[in-house]
């Protein structure tokens, strides 16, 4: 199948995988590296047990298992999410509804969607929302880089408050499952926004259309995403990142009040439930 957004290792493009079935080993290596809380490399290790082949643009197919781990963990998180998610279709069948809680953000409602059966297992009801029914943008022209020209200046100055760096542009790559490994070995999963500041300081490439290296974004990478004046500016670059893949935002009404938003989808909750083996 062709991803969503391919793999770009050095100018080395890999656009195409051939899945297969996880095995209860790789559904147990999944879990056991889940437990230890580090849910991008669960997601690696999930993926490089299920895949059976990557193709470069050039035609070469690579089949030897050895190589799968090192290539995948340069995988845009999207297409990474998209794989995992077609595996677990394979692996559990044709299902693809996803379970969730949505509060209303005017009241606070609980939406849930869920599936109930009577005991004949006759369908109740159902609330769950589908994949099937989402779309799936693919990339066409396979350029990673996202740039942003900021609204507003972020100044970095030093303790005279003296501007050292006036930053109005930034460029990224994709982010890929490694800049997500690094960003929750610094950060861990309990503050989920600032993980995904994280995420996206590993993905930097640029400030001001010149390269940085890790030493920058170690010491201003955080300062820089933390303290854009306006944070319309970081929901333009979250955009540009996620135009691709699933579009995972779906419609729900609340009953109590009426209101009507785009709830964002879990889609790992479908990951999880292909790590269940009862």
């Amino acid at each position: 199948m062709i991803l969503p957004v391919p793999i770009n290792i050095g100018g080395e493009i890999y656009n195409e995988v051939e899945i297969k079935k996880p095995t209860p080993g790789v559904i147990a290596d999944t879990e056991k590296v889940k437990s230890n809380g580090s849910i991008y490399s669960a997601l690696l290790t999930f993926i490089s047990g299920s895949i059976a082949s990557i193709k470069r643009n050039s035609g070469t197919v690579i089949t030897d298992r050895t190589q799968f781990k090192s290539i995948l963990k340069w995988i845009p998180f999207i297409s990474a999410d998209f794989l995992a998610i077609q595996i677990v279709i394979l692996y559990n069948g044709k299902d693809t509804g996803i379970e969730g809680i949505y509060p209303c953000p005017r009241c606070g409602q609980k939406i849930i969607a869920e599936q109930q059966k009577d005991g004949e297992g006759n369908v109740e009801f159902d609330t769950l929302d589908y994949l099937d029914a989402m779309p799936l943008k693919m990339m066409s022209n396979g350029n990673l880089n996202i740039e942003h020209e900021l609204s507003e200046p972020v100044e970095i100055k030093d303790e005279k408050d003296t501007i050292l760096q006036s930053i109005r542009k930034v460029k990224l790559i994709q982010p890929c499952l490694q800049h997500c490994i690094n960003a929750s070995q610094r950060y861990g999963m309990s503050d989920l926004t600032r993980l995904q500041l994280a995420i996206y300081v590993e993905a930097l490439t640029e400030v001001d259309d010149k390269e940085i290296d890790q030493k920058w974004k170690n010491r201003w990478g955080m300062y820089c995403f933390e303290n854009m004046p306006n944070v319309k500016d970081l929901i333009a670059i979250s955009e540009k990142i996620n135009q691709y893949g699933y579009d995972n935002r779906v419609l729900k009404t609340c009953p109590a009040c009426g209101k009507q938003w785009k709830a964002v989808i879990n889609t790992s909750n479908f990951f999880d439930s292909a790590l269940q083996l009862s």
